[in-house]
């Protein structure tokens, strides 16, 4: 009966804190952009309003935009599914505010892909328990399959954010594409900016 109700209480492989953590920093600094999107990929994300967000930021970076609370809040209010409690500035404010050091931002997005590893193999191993409860393939089939299937989770794992890059290559053209906007963004509008209208943490930033 206790083991009954201990898998009942379990929950999915996340942080909260941390996919929240990743996000505001990269609202608040455009180097934490290019790092969380050299490791991370939208689908890494359990929460669906931090996929989104994600996902808006990496367009915008692809397409040379900096990033802030009006751009970025502008960016998501053009997505037909977005709902709109996603974007408020309030939302997006304290998403940048509460980040407790956007110097720790390779942490937070190694903590969130770590994460979603667990997640990708508690799939797999369901996978692989359904092809042996319904028997209906032989026992090298199964096996071969779950070789498979196991294989490219375990190799993440061993290679760690190593993998990431190549999952998400920033190259130097898109890097100073990037600098540039932000740039012309901080020069045009410095009161726009996340870093000019909220209290620095302690390590200055």
């Amino acid at each position: 009966m206790a083991e009954d109700e201990s898998l009942l209480i379990r929950t999915i492989p996340h942080s909260k804190e941390a996919e929240a953590s990743v996000i505001g920093a990269m609202i608040r600094d455009g180097d934490a952009v290019i790092q969380a999107l050299e490791i991370l990929q939208p689908e890494d994300f359990y929460s669906r309003q931090f996929q989104v967000l994600f996902s808006t930021m990496k367009e915008m970076t692809r397409d040379g935009i900096a990033i802030d609370f009006v751009s970025l809040q502008d960016k998501l209010k053009s997505k037909k599914d977005v709902p709109p409690e996603f974007f408020s500035l309030e939302t997006l404010k304290n998403l940048a505010m509460d980040v407790p050091t956007v110097a720790n931002i390779r942490i937070y997005c190694e903590m969130v892909r770590s994460k979603a590893i667990l997640r990708a193999l508690i799939r797999t191993n369901e996978e692989i328990a359904d092809m042996c409860y319904k028997g209906e393939e032989d026992l090298e089939s199964i096996l071969e399959s779950t070789e498979k299937k196991m294989s490219p989770a375990t190799t993440t794992i061993m290679i760690g954010s190593a993998s990431a890059v190549t999952r998400c290559p920033i190259t130097s053209a898109r890097r100073a594409q990037y600098s540039a906007a932000c740039g012309r963004m901080r020069s045009n509008s410095p009161a726009s900016s996340p870093a000019a209208s909220m209290p620095r943490t302690r390590d200055g930033r």
